[in-house]
């Protein structure tokens, strides 16, 4: 039956063509990849941090179109060639390893491919201390999670995004570690709360982060922590240092909601100045210091500062 040999000879060729599709995709990237990394080339790292400076994200027409149809398993392939990648240097900060671009093209083919963002993640942050690139791959994942697994069905979310929380709680992570934004780790954690499997221990630190001042008291928790755990001096005094910067901010960040919690209760609250004043009388700060000797001055955005010292620690003013 012609039917009948037409489907035979479909599936005679169906092998050839997949192998014919996964070598023209592999040989494609392999060309891009080529050189990119300075483990590879055995090039300075000048050199790598220019080379990479000229990298561009690839457009993903292309391995569809190489693929001949047989996109998944160029896709499956693409991520076993990046976990048996024997890269490990460490590149510059700002500067991505070719890992990164593999990475962004895969979930650009796949962008429902958890363990990409899991594992990728991961090996971008710890393994290449590309923190930058594990950000912004993991807000990735953050979009097709908002925008597009609703569209999905309730089996493949429980299938294949049922720890879909555990990737809001990695971005936390980079945010307030790598990147020491503790405003955006905020963010980040109580996204990994609200969603489904998410353990107790989370909901409670979303609360405790959506009050005022809880990111502070977070933040000087984790310090002392680090403080307790650290063996070397120097990295202890800097600590330390850091830990009072925070004491400092803390202290202006609560009597700024001080003041704004106080100005609420007059009617017509009277201008910056004067409510400044009379909130001073009210809160026995005559002499306009805080606890340190420093001098509290109102600022002319109506915010109080202080002239103690401090650096910004975690982010946070």
């Amino acid at each position: 039956m012609p039917g009948a040999n037409w489907r035979m000879s479909s599936q005679r060729w169906a092998v050839p063509l997949a192998w014919l599709a996964l070598f023209a995709a592999q040989l494609f990237l392999s060309l891009r990849l080529r050189d990119n990394d300075s483990v590879r080339s055995g090039e300075s790292v000048a050199a790598t941090t220019a080379e990479q400076a000229g990298v561009r994200k690839w457009d993903p027409r292309l391995p569809r179109i190489l693929s001949f149809g047989f996109l998944p398993m160029v896709i499956d392939w693409r991520w076993i060639q990046t976990l048996l990648d024997p890269a490990m240097s460490r590149l510059p900060r700002g500067v991505h390893p070719s890992l990164y671009y593999e990475l962004d093209l895969v979930t650009e083919l796949d962008p429902a491919f958890f363990e990409v963002y899991y594992t990728g993640s991961q090996l971008l942050a710890i393994v290449r201390d590309d923190v930058v690139g594990a950000r912004d791959l993991l807000l990735k994942a953050d979009r097709y999670r908002k925008n597009e697994l609703p569209k999905q069905s309730e089996e493949f979310r429980t299938r294949f995004w049922n720890g879909g929380w555990y990737l809001s709680l990695t971005l936390a992570y980079v945010h307030l570690f790598e990147l020491g934004d503790m405003p955006r780790a905020a963010e980040a954690f109580q996204e990994a709360a609200a969603q489904p499997g998410a353990p107790e221990y989370l909901q409670k630190l979303s609360e405790r982060l959506s009050k005022p001042g809880g990111q502070y008291e977070v933040g000087l928790r984790l310090l002392n922590f680090m403080i307790a755990q650290a063996t070397d001096d120097k990295v202890k005094r800097r600590l330390e240092g850091q830990r009072q910067s925070l004491y400092v901010s803390q202290y202006v960040f609560d009597l700024n909601h001080s003041f704004d919690e106080y100005r609420k209760r007059f009617p017509r609250a009277p201008e910056s100045s004067r409510a400044w004043e009379q909130y001073r009388r009210d809160n026995g700060l005559s002499r306009a210091e805080d606890p340190w000797g420093g001098k509290l001055m109102l600022g002319p955005d109506g915010r109080i500062a202080t002239s103690t010292p401090h650096e910004k620690v975690f982010g946070l003013e």
